[in-house]
């Protein structure tokens, strides 16, 4: 069993001062939210702390700073005895939870066998396209019943997911939307013009990878609206493309096996090409600063990841997001995010449509956000956690 203690660390400014000092200490259940040591570390590892999926890294180190207090982490492995006589309270940073292919009865054991306060946030459905009343295994319907029967209130990603919990009888869920929504807590954007943001000088695309079907047909698409203007191509995951582009700016060998096909709707037309396209158009991320940083000088982010995009968005870097299953769905309606479904992107003629129809959607976005933070802040409460001064600033 993994543990390590983090203390909330919120900005020092005068609107922000740091948490009471009796919150007392929180285990957390979730992936642990940075990952700092590269050197020396192999991308494997450091692809393995994100949960192989480094958009996870986003909401991770969202929640972290949007509960006061200090916070141990513990993987999934964890041991109720432990967090029972260590801990005043327990915490589960959930993702795709609502899964038919997953089965938690050893997760629904453990959290049975709890003893202290307990709450789950960020949880949702994962599903294909427009298919959400799915058939759950004994185990993860047992999970979410015992979660429900130990909160006060659950936080779910959206509307798709509620359904699915109501027909099992749970009730006592409040529609969260995702932490990643609220990194940036210094703004609500009602005033901010995101066509200036499209109109900077030296301002580059970014364009989120994902393995959607078909990916061929997709990146061809992707390219062809990129071509308008400079770009980077962004992957999270698998952690063979991550890799790929990971190795190639940093020296470390020649283009592993199998990355010349993975390139190959890239335009890469052989070994020595591949190298460089990889080091030319191709960026991913494992630690949240340097992922802000580079969203921030985009001037326009879309594709069909969905944190890529939210931290774009954070940025106030306008962003399209692609829609392929239930997951991306549910949280981009959820909010509010400009979105298309793949079929309709396929449909785009030109940067500039993609662009007019993000700006058109953006007008409920702020309002959207802010009452997302109310019902964050409101479950937070609930649960006897001190949301941050930040989110409280948002919600307000």
């Amino acid at each position: 069993m993994n543990a390590e203690v983090w203390i909330a660390a919120e900005p020092t400014s005068a609107s922000n001062r740091p948490a009471p000092a009796d919150i007392g200490d929180i285990a957390v259940i979730g992936v642990l939210p940075r990952t700092q040591r590269s050197f020396g570390v192999s991308i494997e590892t450091m692809f393995s702390e994100t949960g192989y999926n480094t958009g996870n890294v986003a909401f991770a180190v969202a929640a972290h700073e949007q509960m006061c207090g200090t916070k141990t982490y513990y993987d999934y492995d964890f041991d109720p005895a432990v967090l029972n006589e260590r801990h005043q309270r327990v915490v589960m940073v959930c993702a795709n939870m609502v899964n038919p292919y997953l089965d938690l009865w050893p997760l629904a054991d453990k959290i049975e066998r709890l003893r202290i306060p307990f709450c789950a946030f960020s949880m949702g459905v994962q599903a294909p396209l427009h298919q959400s009343n799915i058939a759950l295994t004994d185990g993860t319907t047992r999970f979410l019943r015992a979660a429900s029967e130990r909160a006060a209130s659950l936080g779910i990603r959206g509307e798709a997911t509620a359904a699915i919990l109501d027909r099992l009888g749970i009730h006592n869920w409040r529609i969260v939307g995702c932490p990643s929504n609220f990194l940036n807590t210094g703004t609500n954007f009602v005033n901010h013009d995101w066509r200036t943001v499209l109109a900077r000088p030296g301002g580059k695309l970014g364009v989120h990878v994902e393995n959607v079907a078909p990916f061929a047909t997709y990146i061809a698409h992707c390219r062809r609206l990129a071509a308008e203007a400079p770009h980077w191509f962004i992957v999270q995951s698998p952690g063979g493309s991550l890799r790929l582009v990971f190795e190639a700016h940093t020296d470390q060998s020649a283009l592993a096996p199998g990355g010349l096909a993975w390139l190959a709707p890239f335009g890469a037309t052989g070994h020595a090409d591949g190298r460089r396209l990889l080091r030319e158009k191709f960026r991913c991320f494992f630690a949240m600063g340097e992922w802000i940083s580079a969203m921030g000088d985009l001037n326009f982010s879309f594709g069909a990841r969905l944190h890529g995009n939210i931290v774009a968005m954070q940025c106030g870097v306008p962003a399209l997001v692609v829609v392929h299953d239930e997951r991306t769905r549910e949280l981009a309606e959820c909010l509010a995010l400009p979105h298309v479904l793949l079929e309709d992107f396929f449909c785009l003629r030109s940067l500039t449509e993609a662009v007019e129809i993000t700006i058109e959607r953006l007008a409920g976005y702020p309002a959207r956000r802010r009452e997302l933070a109310r019902e964050y802040v409101g479950m937070l409460t609930d649960n006897g956690l001190v949301p941050s001064i930040g989110l409280r600033g948002v919600a307000a």
